[in-house]
């Protein structure tokens, strides 16, 4: 039989070919981009003849590696490094909507597909002012991203006036962005998240102990159409997903102290992560084997980086940073996001479509999420306190955020999809790995 992680491969190779190779190679003849597709189903179909006429062994596994490290560069890394250059190279400017095509020096013409890539999103822009903020000493809370590359997409951003994440997202980077800049001059965040990507692979491989679910699991990510479509624009879900796998990684490795203090950085880094504190909680009580009074103790290295990451900006301008990471999200603020805009797909488009809310008229999201993911939160945190793993951990944390997103003012981008999708994924391969423990 064809293993699984065959079946993924060329599954996801299906999907992914043509929108990746646009923009490896971008720089090529039309004939190169169709040669290169060729090349990467020959690698289909040998991966596909291997596995299907060699017994499991130690050669066909690294066998199969070495095929699967081709398609990560074709798909992963020079799309990033391709993407990175382009920007660099190109006096390419972006205007909102589809009018996205220029020239290059040397003529040659941007394609629609390869000015969507190039694009990135207002997100990694700025995330890149608000490092620069902050290696000049401003906080990025308090200053204004009008004269940042945000304004591409378009005057009424909200982005102008608020940097949605926490302090972590651009204190990590900040000393790669310093080195970095004194040695090139420039910075491009793709490079940062591409370390993280390949970072979480590796965390990845931890989970699993059978070689053929070790290369299912790097399948099932790196290679996945909506987190690498996602990850090759510029958004930041990978980022987060490092520091959350690793400390769940740490977890059951019962490194607890080296554990919280990742999940810390997590929790420091997008709102996301605070859906998974109280299943994370549950698990980690009962594999410590303490009272909750004991666990609220032994948790002061979660405490201690979480205060390093947030606290400095909480005394620097309270109402900068709460207003950014918590009012312009729920509507509260005097600049909001959007209710119910393009790209979104939320409960708000239902509501918008009866003309219960309009973009310019506040309504409860808050109440809704409460009211929808409070009791789902609830029932997955007592299923997960009858069968406590680290399988009703991810389940009990990926349910409950999806719900109180899907409730939220915006629902936006298919990004947040490729994270769910992603988190299910992982949490069938454990599953089906607690049941079969050799594996």
């Amino acid at each position: 039989m064809i293993s699984i992680d065959s079946m993924f491969l060329f599954l996801f190779t299906g999907i992914l070919y043509k929108r990746i190779l646009v923009l490896s190679t971008f720089r090529g003849s039309e004939q190169l981009k169709y040669a290169t597709v060729a090349l990467v189903f020959i690698l289909v179909l040998v991966y596909l003849l291997y596995d299907y006429l060699h017994k499991d062994t130690g050669e066909k596994y690294r066998v199969k590696s070495i095929i699967l490290s081709v398609f990560f560069f074709f798909f992963i890394i020079y799309p990033t490094l391709t993407s990175v250059a382009a920007r660099r190279q190109s006096r390419l400017k972006f205007t909102p909507g589809s009018e996205l095509i220029r020239k290059f020096p040397g003529g040659y013409k941007l394609d629609v597909d390869l000015a969507c890539y190039l694009m990135t999103t207002d997100s990694l822009f700025a995330t890149e002012q608000a490092i620069a903020f902050m290696a000049e000493g401003k906080n990025p809370y308090t200053e204004d991203y009008s004269n940042s590359l945000v304004g591409v997409f378009g005057e009424k951003n909200p982005a102008f006036k608020h940097y949605v994440y926490l302090p972590g997202m651009f204190l990590i980077p900040t000393p790669f962005y310093i080195i970095w800049n004194k040695l090139f001059g420039w910075y491009d965040h793709k490079i940062f998240q591409l370390i993280f990507y390949i970072g979480t692979m590796f965390v990845l491989l931890g989970f699993i102990k059978n070689k053929t679910g070790k290369l299912l699991m790097l399948i099932l990510f790196s290679l996945n159409p909506l987190t690498l479509h996602h990850f090759l624009i510029g958004f930041n879900e990978t980022t987060l997903l490092f520091w959350i796998l690793l400390s769940l990684l740490l977890l059951e490795k019962k490194a607890y102290k080296s554990s919280l203090i990742c999940f810390a950085v997590a929790c420091s880094l997008k709102q996301f992560s605070w859906f998974f504190i109280p299943f994370y909680s549950l698990r980690l009580k009962w594999l410590m084997n303490v009272s909750w009074k004991d666990l609220l103790k032994k948790s002061y290295p979660f405490y201690i980086t979480c205060g390093i990451f947030i606290l400095p900006f909480i005394i620097w301008d309270f109402n900068g940073f709460y207003d950014d990471i918590f009012k312009s999200i729920i509507g509260e603020s005097k600049i909001n996001f959007t209710i119910g805009g393009p790209n979104e797909f939320g409960v708000s488009h239902i509501l918008k479509y009866f003309g219960l809310v309009s973009p310019d008229r506040n309504f409860p999201f808050w109440l809704l999420q409460v009211i929808t993911g409070f009791p789902v939160c609830v029932a997955l945190l007592l299923k997960q306190y009858k069968d406590n793993t680290l399988t009703s951990l991810l389940a009990g944390g990926t349910f409950t955020l999806f719900t109180f997103s899907l409730f939220s003012t915006s629902f936006s981008h298919v990004n947040y999809i490729g994270l769910f999708v992603f988190l299910t994924l992982f949490t069938w391969a454990l599953s089906y790995r607690e049941s079969n423990p050799t594996i």
